[in-house]
């Protein structure tokens, strides 16, 4: 039982590896799965697993409640399960995905403001066609931004800023396109330049 549950799985990364070398992305991918299924609880596992699990935008039963589990066990991990979702076109389960990490995480800490985090469900809201409820989000983004700033609370939180001022440009630019105004969209677009802190399912959903 050890070694099932121990040498295989990382012996399953090891042959994951070797697939993804050969360009055999499905394979390696499902072979990373399988690794996490062989020990789901195993935090160390499924760190080294994740640059497996986001090869291919299928979303097969497997990877995607290996993906879940990731979450329950480190709660952090529903990026990449969000990300995953996104993929595979699944917008509203991955807004979903981001909106629960919120709540639990205001639990946990006195101050949180989510700024990222709300920033990209909006640009997932968007993507799944509620434009009224993303614009809402952008608008409540865009405050707590301006209150970070005036209380001097952003200095620490630059990183996060940064990324939802990007994200925040994304959805401009998915509203301008569901909106039918192509070409401020792609003025939108030329302006940004390239796009270094969305994740890459969203721009290429975007696009």
């Amino acid at each position: 039982a050890g070694y099932k549950r121990t040498l295989l799985p990382r012996a399953m990364l090891v042959e994951a590896a070797v697939l993804l070398r050969a360009k055999r992305f499905e394979e390696a991918e499902a072979k990373a799965v399988e690794a996490i299924q062989a020990n789901p609880y195993d935090v160390i596992l499924a760190q080294r697993a994740q640059p497996f699990l986001l090869l291919t935008t299928k979303l097969s039963p497997a990877k995607h409640d290996v993906l879940l589990q990731m979450t329950r066990v480190v709660p952090s991990n529903v990026g990449l399960y969000s990300e995953a979702l996104t993929a595979a076109g699944r917008f509203a389960e991955a807004d979903k995905a981001f909106a629960d990490l919120v709540v639990v995480a205001a639990i946990a800490y006195k101050k949180f403001t989510p700024v990222d985090f709300e920033a990209s469900r909006s640009v997932l809201l968007a993507l799944n066609g509620d434009l009224d409820q993303s614009n809402t989000l952008k608008t409540k983004v865009e405050a707590d931004i301006a209150a970070l700033q005036a209380n001097g609370e952003a200095a620490g939180m630059t990183s996060a800023i940064t990324r939802a001022s990007e994200m925040l440009t994304l959805q401009s630019l998915l509203v301008e396109l569901k909106q039918g105004k192509a070409a401020e969209a792609r003025a939108t677009f030329r302006a940004h330049g390239a796009w270094l802190l969305a994740t890459r399912s969203l721009v290429y959903a975007s696009l």
